[in-house]
């Protein structure tokens, strides 16, 4: 365990317009087959405790939650052995290998929307630069506890793959909500879907075309001046656990080291 970096202490910035510009870029994703979905879907890790995860799993042993939470698997072990992390890649690897969760040929992005009670929310999951989180071109939510971050980068850094998105917002300027909207217009059909408990509707679509893909990188980084982090909450590991420096020169399974992925929600009011 590494001790505190200067800037981890630094105080949380509120929302501010800021004269810089991020940067996106596409990855290939590692998603659930055709059909495949529905039974691997799982609540964020951490709005369970380790015993809600294991009562989760022994109802659904498909549940990614045999990722995301492997000390519900071991009850006996101190949820930061190194076991604990082993779990999380063989299951992970498990997933993959059985053909039930499948790497994409070729990098693209991704298009998130969630339907539920009469709302809409519609994301766009890209990756993003770590660097313009650590110098605050991404502006900070709040600080996160230092257990929760050495937590995921173990987990990354085991696992081989980043399987938090951290969530953000972003000003809509030069019509990017827009945009992103038209490339899933016309009743295009969802690549997966999946029907909470609650009733709530979650929708992935695939941006594979590459002019839609140079659109997205040119909106953003022309246009978005400034993004803020909205995810983790307090106390939750997200974007500052995928630091290259933290994560093993932040190899991972992204179309490049150095980066995070994200889902990007436009900010209103």
């Amino acid at each position: 365990m590494g001790s505190r970096q200067t800037y981890e202490k630094e105080r949380p910035v509120l929302w501010a317009p800021v004269d810089t510009m991020v940067t996106i870029y596409r990855f290939p994703a590692v998603r659930p087959a055709p059909g495949e979905a529905q039974a691997i879907a799982a609540v964020p890790y951490d709005v369970v405790t380790a015993e809600e995860a294991r009562a989760i799993i022994k109802e659904n042993p498909d549940s990614f939650l045999t990722v995301s939470r492997p000390d519900a698997e071991l009850p006996d072990l101190p949820a930061n052995d190194d076991k604990v992390y082993e779990r999380a890649k063989e299951n992970f690897n498990a997933l993959v290998s059985s053909g039930r969760m499948k790497k994409d040929a070729k990098p693209g992005m991704y298009v998130y929307r969630i339907r539920q009670d009469g709302d809409t929310f519609l994301g766009l999951c890209c990756c993003l630069e770590t660097e313009d989180y650590r110098t605050n071109k991404i502006r900070r939510h709040e600080l996160t506890r230092y257990d929760k971050e050495e937590d995921r980068t173990r987990h990354i850094g085991a696992v081989q793959a980043h399987n938090g998105p951290v969530v953000l917002l972003y000003r809509d300027t030069d019509s990017l909500f827009s945009y992103i909207e038209s490339l899933i217009a016309g009743g295009k059909k969802p690549d997966a879907e999946v029907t909470t408990p609650q009733g709530g509707i979650h929708q992935i679509f695939a941006v594979t075309d590459p002019k839609a893909l140079d659109e997205l990188e040119r909106r953003f980084t022309g246009s978005c001046k400034s993004l803020h982090c909205r995810r983790p909450p307090p106390g939750k590991g997200g974007s500052q656990s995928c630091r290259p420096e933290k994560s093993g020169g932040g190899k991972r399974r992204t179309a490049r080291s150095g980066g995070s992925w994200a889902c990007s929600l436009p900010r209103t009011g």
